[in-house]
């Protein structure tokens, strides 16, 4: 038998991951949409 410390995401943990991640590309795209309209 194999003890392995790795740990299986729970679904919540998941999907909280991915709108983190989804947020932080959000917020990376508006504040580059914001620095070209700046530019002009």
């Amino acid at each position: 038998m194999q003890h392995t410390n790795f740990h299986e995401p729970t679904r919540a943990e998941s999907e909280s991951a991915e709108n983190y991640e989804r947020k932080e590309i959000a917020m990376a795209a508006n504040t580059k949409k914001r620095k070209i309209e700046s530019l002009g």
